[in-house]
């Protein structure tokens, strides 16, 4: 149990580190390459060793909990660091929009200090705290970024009014609010400034920012529930030390307010992963349902299904749960596929496919430079990387969980794409810090809050148990 508990701790700390590491790695061009690639580079190649290390760590390793919270203090303060160095939104900068952030900022770095160094109701209502912080910082982003510049805020506000007002989103065209440099899309694209294309993702993203939407509020705050819904389900999901401590992570992610900000879908992404993870440990009964929202939330998310083959459940029931999470997927995606599926595959799948190639994209290939590739490996590179980083984790498959897989594959996916911005690796952020919550907790951690059945941590019942 000693050798399990310190491998345990031994993997959340190089988890840790590479939340640290890719967090820094956004923070220092927002998520692109930069003028000078080498520090963002070198930022994401440490990620990528960090939850390479998580993965197969030696059993030499003896990493206890008392090194784990004090690389996790050192990693919070580096965030915060970050945070009050540089305007946590792009286009909040005067000194009246960033005083409540610095305010907020302060107060957060109080109550993760609290959560770090106490424990029982203290720990709890400081983490209760943090989540209102980041509520209102949030709010007080979107209020001061009304219209932000980016087509994603376009799609998603558009396509929610247009299926509330009954029409396909998959049919819509969109102003190309970039207008008049076009380089951003493919050839032929845009006409006569409107982009020839529907809503470009899958449905349920559509369908989490509608209440908002119906609400007459702005989609973000939708996004901005996903992400407090997040850390709540990864601290449900694991109420001990390391479940506080990969919420903190998370959200002091230097670049947090900035994806809020540009209203990207990975928030949805991730709580639907948050919550996947959350059933796994503890409500195995729902994990059906939240893991087929989860496959369909996003069109590259559908390649996790192989990882849940992952720790020790049987075989038989891995199969059993993945059909009835694909149904579920089917149900949530058919309605509106089915409504127009030419349009659908035009806008949410054809359309990947045809993307250039983004020189400003923080990957490996736009380091390099797109000439020194063919048009081919372009397309074949980062799926030989996601499927040599499946074949390894389908290797080590009885140590490691479900949530370490996604985030490592999926790191590795995108650091060898021809498009990888701050969205993308946020995601893998956040699926590093349910990696850390899906650890099996320490069953001598006093700080333990919660007196679970002791059934929920069995192998059968949880995505990946570990060694």
């Amino acid at each position: 149990m000693r050798e399990k508990s310190t491998m345990n701790w031994s993997r959340a700390t190089f988890f840790a580190l590479g939340m640290t590491a890719l967090g820094r790695a956004l923070q220092i061009a927002d998520g692109e390459l930069g003028r000078n690639p080498y520090p963002a580079i070198m930022c994401l190649t440490i990620a990528i060793l960090m939850s390479s290390l998580a993965i197969f760590t030696p059993r030499s390793s003896r990493i206890g909990q008392r090194g784990f919270t004090v690389v996790v203090t050192l990693c919070v303060m580096i965030n915060f660091a970050q945070l009050v160095t540089k305007s946590p939104c792009v286009g909040v900068t005067s000194p009246d929009q960033l005083a409540p952030f610095a305010m907020g900022f302060a107060a957060a770095a109080l109550l993760c200090g609290v959560m770090l160094a106490d424990q029982g109701i203290a720990r709890v209502s400081a983490f209760a705290g943090l989540l209102l912080i980041v509520a209102i910082l949030g709010g007080w982003a979107i209020l001061n970024r009304p219209n932000p510049h980016i087509d994603v805020y376009v799609f998603q506000t558009d396509s929610s009014a247009a299926l509330a007002n009954g029409h396909d989103p998959y049919e819509l065209t969109f102003p190309n609010v970039f207008a008049p440099d076009t380089s951003l899309y493919a050839e032929g694209i845009v006409q006569d400034g409107r982009l020839q294309f529907g809503y470009p993702y899958l449905p349920e993203t559509l369908f989490a920012v509608m209440p908002a939407s119906l609400l007459h509020f702005d989609v973000r705050y939708a996004q901005l529930a996903a992400i407090l819904g997040s850390a709540i389900l990864i601290v449900a999901g694991n109420p001990s030390s390391l479940g506080f401590a990969a919420a903190i992570l998370f959200l002091t992610t230097p670049r947090l307010f900035f994806v809020l900000e540009k209203s990207w879908t990975e928030p949805i992404v991730l709580l639907m992963l948050s919550a996947t993870i959350a059933c796994a440990i503890r409500w195995p009964r729902v994990l059906p349902i939240m893991l087929g929202l989860f496959l369909a939330s996003k069109q590259y998310v559908p390649f996790a299904a192989i990882l849940f083959f992952v720790g020790w459940r049987p075989m038989r029931q891995t199969i059993l749960l993945l059909i009835k999470a694909g149904i579920i997927a089917l149900i949530v995606t058919l309605p509106l596929v089915l409504w127009d599926i030419s349009a659908f595959w035009h806008s949410a799948i054809a359309l990947q496919f045809h993307q250039p190639f983004r020189y400003d994209a923080l990957s490996y290939l736009s380091w390099i430079g797109e000439s020194s590739f063919s048009k081919g490996a372009v397309v074949l590179i980062p799926f030989a990387a996601l499927l040599s980083s499946v074949t390894l984790v389908l290797w080590r498959r009885r140590s490691i969980g479900f949530a370490a897989s996604v985030a490592f594959c999926f790191l590795l996916f995108f650091a060898f794409n021809k498009q990888a911005f701050a969205n993308y690796y946020f995601f893998v952020i956040g699926a590093m810090a349910c990696a850390i919550a899906e650890l099996a907790p320490n069953p001598n951690d006093p700080q333990l809050i919660a007196a679970p059945d002791r059934k929920d941590f069995a192998p059968a019942h949880v995505a990946g148990a570990t060694n």
